[in-house]
């Protein structure tokens, strides 16, 4: 999921370089990513993704690697977006971590307990 993630970020940020680019880019990102959770949403409440299969493993696999690199792999076209801006590096990188962990945090808060997580 991560390693999907950053080499997603790398690749979409050298590769997305003009601002027209940036908007198809980012709707290819969301849909994959809704596309690929909603997938594994549905196969996981049908009982089909087992740890009993071996077909259902590589199905998960599949579909973390594709909710990975879209959902993370946004973060490299937004430090390209907004390098366009004059800010130095180390401030926007940091402000983009401190967004991403942020928000990232909360969620977890509210819905992670004890035995797992209270609202998926």
């Amino acid at each position: 999921f991560i390693a999907s993630g950053l080499l997603a970020g790398i690749l979409l940020g050298r590769f997305c370089k003009s601002r027209e680019s940036f908007g198809k880019a980012l709707a290819a990102c969301y849909s994959t990513c809704l596309a690929s959770l909603m997938l594994c949403a549905v196969l996981a409440a049908k009982g089909i993704l087992r740890g009993s299969s071996g077909w259902g493993l590589w199905v998960l696999l599949v579909l973390c690697t594709m909710s990975g690199g879209s959902s993370l792999g946004f973060i490299g076209i937004g430090i390209e977006a907004t390098s366009l801006y004059p800010v130095r590096s180390s401030f926007l990188s940091w402000g983009i971590e401190m967004v991403v962990l942020g928000t990232a945090a909360i969620l977890s808060y509210y819905a992670a307990g004890r035995s797992g997580f209270l609202v998926l």
